[in-house]
């Protein structure tokens, strides 16, 4: 990751607004929560979609609390899987 691309994730995570995107990803892990419970109770199935959900949801929380680590990280996924599909 570039300087300019880091300080830019920097500077985002600064504004003003941020709470309120972090704010927002809280609300929707909560409202899935619920919604999760409430499926497995009534249809004693677990939705085929969980494990993608989970992943999104810590992704999102992930990203929200260390923007400029989440993006090294990804950066990093991003090339080892690219690498491994080249093999």
């Amino acid at each position: 990751m570039d300087e300019q691309r880091a300080g830019r994730l920097q500077a985002l995570a600064k504004h003003p607004s941020w709470p309120e995107l972090i704010q927002a990803v809280d609300d929707y892990r909560q409202q899935y929560g619920d919604y999760l419970s409430k499926h497995i109770l009534l249809t004693g199935e677990v939705p085929p979609d969980l494990e993608y959900k989970r992943g999104f949801l810590a992704g999102m929380k992930y990203l929200t609390r260390y923007p400029g680590i989440a993006d090294k990280t990804l950066e990093r996924a991003i090339a080892k899987s690219t690498t491994e599909g080249d093999a």
